[in-house]
């Protein structure tokens, strides 16, 4: 049988990919992965004869960080264990190059007076002035919401992808706790403080409707908050 091509390859694994439920932002950096390696080969060659070196080549001729490079590492080696696995492909040519080990930075945790000054930004805009008037502040859309975001991520330590998926039916603040799926489509329950279930039942006083289906965190006209949504709410408290 003629080896299929790098593209027919691929296809597949994305197939047998989204099959296993994997993360849509997995499957999404693999895309990219794919994508850049394919525009590296200039051409579709057939999977066996792609080299170790020339997967060598295009990771060293890559101009991002090495915290980024690994990962790229990490989607061609899914793609060719799954090539493998499935008699697809002669050799496992990824084992055949090293992989560089991603930076290490250190994580500086918020203190206690980060988070207070968090928390105490989230009703009122900072103090302006106008001309020909005196300092004033207005008050900031949402607070309930954020400030029920912020205390679910601080509580339980969920991913933000694990926040903005959760619905209703999986909010129980009778018995104080919230039930995650996460990777692999598993099903986690986490408890979670007595001041978290205040202020998550607080935002929900605002809602107009709470039908077991709908997204727990959505924007003003109703839709599902998005993962770069929420990372830019924090941001703009954070510069607040």
């Amino acid at each position: 049988m003629n080896s299929p091509t790098f593209s027919k390859i691929v296809d597949g694994y994305l197939l047998a990919a989204g099959a296993r439920h994997l993360s849509k932002y997995t499957i999404r950096d693999y895309v990219t992965t794919y994508r850049k390696f394919s525009n590296f080969l200039n051409h579709d060659p057939p999977i066996d004869s792609i080299s170790a070196k020339q997967v060598e080549k295009f990771l060293a001729e890559q101009d991002v960080s090495k915290k980024i490079v690994p990962n790229y590492h990490i989607g061609l080696s899914a793609l060719w264990t799954w090539a493998v696995e499935e008699d697809l492909a002669k050799e496992h040519i990824l084992h055949k190059v090293k992989r560089i080990k991603p930076e290490k930075r250190a994580i500086k945790p918020y203190t206690e007076e980060d988070i207070k000054n968090l928390l105490d930004s989230l009703d009122y805009s900072q103090v302006y002035i106008r001309p020909g008037e005196r300092e004033s502040c207005h008050r900031l859309p949402n607070a309930d919401r954020n400030r029920a975001i912020i205390f679910l991520l601080l509580d339980t330590g969920v991913r933000v992808s694990e926040l903005v998926n959760l619905k209703m039916q999986q909010v129980d603040l009778r018995n104080r706790r919230i039930y995650v799926m996460g990777k692999g489509s598993k099903e986690r329950a986490i408890p979670i403080s007595p001041k978290s279930g205040k202020v998550i039942w607080k935002y929900l006083t605002s809602r107009k409707e709470e039908r077991l289906g709908d997204y727990l965190f959505v924007t003003n006209d109703g839709r599902k908050l998005t993962r770069s949504r929420v990372l830019r709410i924090i941001k703009t408290i954070g510069q607040e």
